[in-house]
This record gives C-alpha cells, structure tokens and sequence, in this order.
C-alpha cells in the first residue's frame, strides 16, 4: 500500500515472550507476536535453493512433502506434507495455477526403483465421474535420501476442480482435490515484478543505555541526532570500537550479509541478486543502490531502525508491516510504527542475563571493550577469518564472539526483513484453501501457534511467530519459506476471494 494509508492494521513484529532467548529471536527474526489485525510476521523449513522449476534440475532429495509410513503411494501438489494434502478433516482444496504447477508421487522407499504410478483425475462435482489419464509430460523420477521414491510432473489440465489419485500395482493413493483456475491479475500475487528498496537511514532519536546491576534501561529520544538508529545500535553492542574505516567495513559486511541471505530465502541469483526461473519475482536494493534488474515500476519499501510502539504499555515488537491480500499494491513499510525496530532488538537483547554475560567483554555499558578498539581486531574483517589460527588467548576469544555476534545479527535482521516483507507480499493469509493459507486455523500441520497472518509448521518457518522459536531448529536449520509459502511466492498455490 501506498503512504501511510492501510488497507488493513499492520502486523505486530515478533514481541518478546517470557524466557525466549533474545539470541534465538534474532537468529530467526521472528517478533513473537500475533499480528495485530492484519500484518504478519515469520517462519517455515529448510527449501532446496535454486531453479525448482526446472523439471530436469530438481531436486527432490529435499522434499518437503514426505509419505506416511502406513502409506505405500502419496499425492502432493507443490511439496507440500502430507498432512495439507490429506483427506481428513478438514479436507483441505488447494487453488493451484492453470499449466504452471507441480504434482508429486511419494511411494515408500524401497532398493529397487519400482513400477511408475499411473496418475489419474476425474471432476471433483460428481463423486461418479469416471477416472482419466492425467494429461501430463512423463514425469521426472528421483530419489530422496532416505530412499523415498518421488515422481514430479507439471500436469496440463482445463480450469475446474478436480480429484487426483496415482496407482500402481500395489496400492492407490488417497485422493487430493485441487481448483484449477486461471491466474488472472487478482489471483497473482506478482503479475508484476515487485522491487523493494530497504531504506537503512531512519534516524528517529538518541538511543541511551543504562545499566543499574542487572538491570537494563534502553530508550530513545524523539529528536534526531544525525547518526541512523540501527548504527547506534551496533555501537551499544559494541560492534563500532574502530576507527571511522573500520566501523564503515563492519557495517557493509554486516549489510553485504544480510543481503545475501535475503537472496536466499527468495531464490534470487546468489552473485548478482537477479532473477532466475525458480525465483521469487522480487527484486532487492539498499538504500540508493541501482536495481540489480531493470524495469521498476512496482516498488514497495520496507526501514529498519526506530523503536517500536508501545502497545500495553510496554515495546515489545520487532518489527512490523501492511498487510496486503494477494500483494496487489506496492506497500510502503517506512511509517514510524512500521519496519524493523533495532532499539527494541538491543532492548531486548542487553535485558537478557545470558546475553550480557556473553557480550560483556565487548560492550560499552557493561565495561567492556567494542570491536574495533584493540589492535588485534584489525583481523576480524577479513573474510578468511579462522579464530582456530589465533593462538593469543583474548585475540581467539574475541575472534570467536564476532564470528557468533555477526552471523546472529545478519540472521535476525534478515529473518526480519523477509518475515515482515513476507506480511506485504501476502502472507500469510487467514483461513481454509482455497480461500486463506490456513493462518489461524487448527490442524495437523502446525508444530506450534497459529493465529493473525502467522503460522508455524515444522522447521523454522519465516513466517511463525517469535514465541514458536526452537532451540534445536535454530543451531541446526536454515530459516526459510515453508513449501505452502514459497508455492505462494511463487504464483502456484492461489488464494482465491
């Protein structure tokens, strides 16, 4: 949406809850909060990077969308589990797009490669219609890597609702119904591409801090004093103790980073951040920097700094964003009570007991000594970085809190960035398919709370809320687009009115 001007409330960003660790919370970027009318925020598991689209490249070793044991041939639409794409209740029909979308055949594993299902389809209106060969290109064989067999294939179908259901000599699978519609301009989330610019210069206040024991006191002043906030916040957690080159470096590695990862969670060219056949049709710039693709005509835009509003009483959000159905305008994420909010991060942060032992030694409030300042973190810069080679004691430690202090940032900020832009392009959408994406609605696909525009499936889903952070998840995974949000992104799976 444009200007200040709502289509509907914005989502709340990932508040802080309870014994959540700050340190999770930004490695995932989720705010922890139900979105507040309609904005929303992140989560989903790990998706193969890359052009999935191209039936000879794919990669379905990753699948998502894995059988149930006790079920020897599984249908699945865009990757999605089973437990989207079951016939329990309740039955779930999936709006998919006319002659660009993905069917899956899962049999259970077996060491020889076992006969190719037939796959056949028949009109959903007629429980007695009679069952034909899906028309389809022959489907694409892999197997995943524990030894799960998977056929993919691109069926070409008339706009209706149908049954699917694959055979084979041994076993029929359970049927998947699906709505075949023409994506017109309502239905397609991204009819155009859509280029978001991430304005990093919001400078709202002073950002102080206090230290009384234990205890943790970060505000922010109402007038601007020339320094942008998310910088004030690096220097509160002292990670600009150098000299002007040094801090700017810290700074673009910092941002070069986050960068890169935002390419990832979209599928965007990990070199140049341009688009590629599996791509989500989103194009990313800093700041004042050129597009990476030419063409912008459709641009939204998204600021991180500030500190966020205060609701209840307290500032507990992270971030927050529009909402817009079928991302059918350009959003402008700028307004002070929208964005990325880095003074309630390095609140967050600087208030958790755990955190300040570990930053202790760096930041200045707690007497400790900021990157930068000693003569030994001339090296942190450098990209080939190996603290296992530094042999004096406090230049090794040093050089492992970075490595941990960076990577946590640029993964929360990121995460951030994708979960609230997520919010904008449409996610995640209230209600049953094929009209919402199951946000707020009980099921067997949720590993955790689902309300607002949120929902947390399996694996760390960028669109989930803060408060369905997991340990194990964070240290071992990747955050990334869940296969329903990413069949979404990718203009497969629609939500129809």
């Amino acid at each position: 949406m444009i200007g200040t001007q709502r289509k509907t409330p914005p989502a709340k960003a990932w508040p802080r809850r309870g014994a959540a660790w700050t340190w999770l919370a930004l490695a995932l970027g989720c705010d922890g909060a139900a979105s507040v009318s309609q904005p929303a925020d992140a989560a989903s598991v790990d998706l193969v990077a890359g052009p999935d689209s191209e039936l000879a490249d794919v990669q379905v070793a990753d699948t998502q969308a894995v059988a149930p044991a006790a079920t020897a041939l599984w249908l699945s639409v865009e990757d999605l589990p089973a437990a989207m794409t079951g016939t329990g209740a309740p039955t779930l029909v999936w709006a998919v797009a006319q002659g660009d979308f993905e069917l899956d055949v899962l049999a259970a594993a077996d060491p020889a490669q076992p006969q190719t299902p037939t796959v056949e389809y028949a009109a959903a209106a007629d429980p007695a219609a009679p069952w034909q060969p899906l028309p389809a290109p022959a489907a694409v064989h892999a197997v995943t890597g524990d030894g799960q067999h998977v056929w993919r294939l691109q069926p070409s179908l008339a706009a209706a609702k149908v049954r699917l259901r694959a055979r084979s000599s041994a076993a029929t699978s359970p049927e998947l119904t699906l709505q075949v519609v023409a994506r017109t301009p309502a239905l397609d989330p991204f009819d155009q591409v859509d280029f978001w610019r991430v304005h990093w210069g919001r400078d709202l206040g002073q950002v102080q801090v206090k230290l009384a024991g234990s205890a943790a006191q970060v505000t922010q002043t109402k007038k601007p004093n020339g320094t942008p906030d998310w910088i004030e916040a690096l220097q509160h957690l002292g990670l600009q103790g150098g000299d002007p080159q040094w801090n700017a470096g810290l700074r673009t590695v910092l941002q070069n980073t986050v960068r890169q990862q935002l390419w990832g969670y979209f599928h965007l060219d990990p070199l140049s951040g341009g688009l590629t056949a599996g791509s989500v049709r989103v194009q990313l710039a800093f700041d004042d920097e050129p597009w990476p693709t030419a063409g912008a005509v459709k641009v939204s835009k998204i600021a991180v700094g500030g500190d966020a509003p205060v609701i209840g009483g307290v500032q507990s959000l992270f971030g927050q964003a529009l909402t817009d159905a079928n991302n059918q305008q350009a959003d402008d994420d700028t307004a002070h009570d929208l964005g990325i909010f880095t003074t309630s991060l390095l609140r967050a942060i600087l208030q958790q007991p755990v955190a300040q032992k570990l930053l202790a030694p760096v930041v200045p409030a707690l007497g400790g000594q900021p990157f930068g300042n000693l003569a030994s973190d001339a090296a942190l810069l450098d990209p080939k970085l190996d603290p296992s080679a530094i042999a004096e004691p406090v230049a090794h430690q040093r050089a492992v809190l970075f490595k941990l202090v960076l990577r946590l940032l640029a993964t929360g900020l990121s995460s951030l960035l994708a979960h609230e832009m997520g919010h904008s392009l449409g996610l995640v959408q209230p209600g049953l398919p094929p009209h919402g994406l199951l946000a707020g609605v009980d099921g067997p696909w949720l590993a955790g709370p689902s309300d607002g525009w949120h929902i947390d499936t399996p694996g760390p889903n960028l669109m989930q809320q803060g408060k369905s952070l997991n340990i194990t998840e964070i240290l071992s995974q990747t955050p990334a687009f869940s296969a329903m949000e990413f069949g979404y992104l990718r203009r497969r799976l629609l939500v129809l009115p």
